[in-house]
């Protein structure tokens, strides 16, 4: 079904199959052409049911554009028939064209919707038939052909909580330890995600965590960390604080039971580093730093043409990182283990050793 054909929604798939009286007449449900409608893919399914022949795995990311112009945007057009390069799709059709900032985007899977939506969808046509054949279609256009096919087959990240109705894929419910201005960026990126949500601050005054909470949306509040570690509502924890503190609560929040993500450097000591990765092992919890550049698709197709030697052999890296910080900024104080080294240039030397591997030896 798909937006100019005959039958481009439930209501004229029903009417084609009727109407023709077809017997091996039937739908492919690709949910990125009815996205863009304004459908529920999953309605859609419940609907047809036994007229669902088939899926394709494609996803679509709705624009902040889309607010003004709607997910029907009639800025797309049709590649000119005599433009250089032109791609005929048969007849006196071309290639799409996008206009600049559009309301919509085809994206691989999970890059517009996350796991659980999909899972829904998977769901509801294992109903319909329980064998039936998903085809991943690649259309994204920031990602290439391998990293798409990746991007989609890759498994879900949500972890799986048994619950008093058994196994379910819920979402992580996260508290984020400080009021800092990071934890906040945090929070409001997570607002749209179905499989995360911030329900908890702690700060060393109860105030300034009320505060906090009521402008994030964030039910709890508490006024010292530990509190915040206590409580059941609590999945995963999100630890802001300044450095010196990173691998005290990464251990105390490992030892009671939550998942942590760590602001990046998690310590200014290796050992203690390696305190913190033994007390996930001991909890069997998750423990993460937060060099969020690594998991980027760029970053790990970079690695993989370098490792593979598609843009020939390396023999020379190198790291600028420069941003402005005030002069009272808790980053510049060696107290709190703070200073250019440790805040920025954990960046340089990650990626250093990314691209580079382990080094044989250091100098200053």
């Amino acid at each position: 079904m798909h937006p100019h054909n005959l039958a481009y929604n439930p209501a004229t798939m029903e009417r084609l199959a009727t109407e023709i009286g077809a017997t091996h007449v039937g739908a492919e449900m690709d949910p990125s052409h009815l996205f863009w409608q304004g459908i529920d893919p999953v309605a859609a399914v419940n609907s047809l049911g036994a007229l669902v022949y088939n899926a394709a795995a494609k996803d679509t990311r709705i624009n902040e554009a889309a607010k003004v112009n709607g997910v029907l945007d009639d800025r797309f057009g049709r590649v000119p028939r005599d433009a250089p390069g032109v791609v005929s799709l048969g007849g006196r059709y071309t290639l799409s064209r996008w206009p600049e900032n559009a309301s919509w985007d085809f994206v691989a899977v999970g890059r517009g919707h996350d796991v659980d939506w999909w899972a829904d969808f998977l769901r509801a046509l294992e109903k319909v038939d329980p064998q039936m054949a998903v085809n991943i279609e690649h259309e994204d256009q920031e990602l290439d052909q391998m990293e798409g096919l990746r991007s989609a087959a890759a498994p879900p990240c949500s972890r799986q909580r048994t619950g008093s109705e058994g196994p379910d894929v819920t979402r992580v419910r996260w508290g984020v330890l400080s009021t800092a201005r990071i934890g906040r960026v945090v929070a409001r990126a997570c607002r749209d995600s179905h499989s995360a949500e911030f329900v908890a601050v702690a700060s060393r005054g109860a105030e300034r965590a009320r505060q906090f909470a009521d402008q994030e949306g964030m039910p709890l509040s508490f006024g010292s960390y530990e509190e915040l570690l206590a409580c059941d509502a609590v999945d995963a924890v999100y630890i802001v604080l300044p450095v010196s503190m990173h691998a005290e609560w990464t251990v105390r929040a490992l030892a009671a039971g939550k998942d942590v993500l760590c602001e990046k450097p998690m310590s200014a000591s290796s050992a203690k580093v390696e305190a913190c990765f033994d007390a996930a092992e001991r909890s069997g919890r998750q423990c993460f730093e937060g060099l969020m550049y690594r998991h980027h698709p760029q970053t790990r197709l970079v690695a993989r043409m370098v490792a593979d030697g598609d843009i020939g052999q390396l023999t020379l890296v190198r790291a600028v990182l420069s941003v402005s910080v005030g002069e009272h900024d808790i980053r510049r104080s060696p107290a709190l283990d703070g200073g250019a080294l440790n805040d920025l240039g954990c960046y340089c030397v990650s990626a250093i050793r990314l691209f580079a591997g382990r080094p044989l030896s250091i100098q200053a």
